[in-house]
């Protein structure tokens, strides 16, 4: 009979240690959700900090060593501010534009290359301990 009672204390301990488990993985998901439905909520709130044009060249969206050379000064001032404090909770907007030359359409498609461009680059590039790491990033 002790025997049993061991082996169901153990069985019952181990379901209690489980359902702990459980229950706190359930509450990060929903501090979580709760976190990225305040952001989606606030996302019309928000005051510009910085403006970097990156430039192209005529008709392009290929990111030349100048334009890199902005987008890496641009991340570098993004992890120094977070390191200081000051970029928790920011969000990055990236917009495609293009000159107002040759037929709306062209142009709007070359903005949203050039648009993704960049994108790709900074999570290309900076996914993995830099800017694009260490602050939440929203780009659309």
């Amino acid at each position: 009979m002790a025997g049993q009672i061991a082996e169901n204390t153990a069985l019952a301990n181990d379901a209690r240690a489980k359902a702990d488990a459980a229950q706190a993985q359930a509450d990060a998901a929903f501090k979580s959700a709760a976190m990225a439905n305040n952001r989606i909520n606030g996302l019309d709130a928000y005051d510009t900090i910085k403006t970097v044009p990156v430039l192209f060249k005529l008709n392009s969206s290929v990111i030349d060593p100048t334009a890199k050379a902005t987008i890496d000064e641009v991340a570098t001032w993004a992890v120094e501010q977070r390191k200081s404090g000051n970029g928790n909770g920011w969000m990055y907007q990236v917009v495609g534009f293009a000159d107002t030359s040759g037929k709306t359409a062209k142009n709007r498609a070359l903005s949203e290359r050039r648009a993704k461009a960049v994108i790709r680059y900074l999570v290309t590039t900076y996914q993995h301990g830099s800017a694009a790491a260490d602050s939440t990033v929203w780009i659309w």
